[in-house]
């Protein structure tokens, strides 16, 4: 339907990722488009998600092995491939489950649950000792959690560059970033959206 929607409209609209047009990026790429650091050869792109909670702790977490790797990781393939301005060849992609899941009973609550006072992602301690907004109360290590909680992506471009990307879900605070770092013969930029800075 939305198809058929679109190829009768006389006016077209385009809804991108929102990250590829973002103030950063935009000037991101306005610096590599001048050349000053050299064509881009190889890029290092980065998402350590500090709220990774919210998708353990809510029906994210059963999505299977793909859901949340793909969910997060497309809007920054989208920004990689924009600066690297050349088309992604063949890629590599590792992902692990090593925080989240494990062996308690499908279907449990925190609330319910004789380790909320000990358990570092119980409500009680994410409030009381992490100083932290609890994202949900279902038990974040039960047998039927499916999605990766971190992931690393090695991608080759057609030119020869090549990027490399990870993503973790487990970071707490300040340890949330999200950018890269972009090298060309001539220099190197860095940015971060989460410092707001280039």
């Amino acid at each position: 339907e939305l198809r058929e929607a679109y190829e009768k409209s006389e006016k077209k609209v385009i809804i991108s990722f929102p990250l590829r047009e973002t103030p950063m990026l935009n000037l991101v790429k306005e610096i590599i488009d001048s050349g000053r650091i050299g064509t881009p050869e190889h890029i290092q792109a980065f998402n350590y998600v500090p709220y990774g909670g919210v998708y353990f702790h809510n029906w994210y977490c059963k999505t299977g092995p793909a859901g949340l790797f793909f969910e997060k990781s497309t809007h920054d393939f989208d920004w990689i491939n924009r600066v690297a301005g050349v088309k992604p060849k063949e890629l590599v992609v590792m992902t692990s489950q090593q925080v989240f899941g494990g062996d308690m009973p499908d279907g449990k609550l925190c609330r319910t649950c004789d380790r909320q006072l000990t358990c570092m992602e119980s409500p009680f301690m994410q409030r009381n000792f992490i100083h932290d907004n609890p994202k949900g109360d279902a038990c974040a290590f039960t047998k039927e959690i499916k999605t990766y909680d971190s992931a690393s992506v090695l991608i080759r471009y057609e030119s020869g560059m090549h990027a490399n990307y990870v993503e973790n879900h487990f970071v707490r605070k300040g340890a949330g970033a999200r950018g890269g770092r972009i090298s060309g013969y001539s220099g190197t930029l860095d940015f971060d959206w989460y410092k707001k800075e280039v």
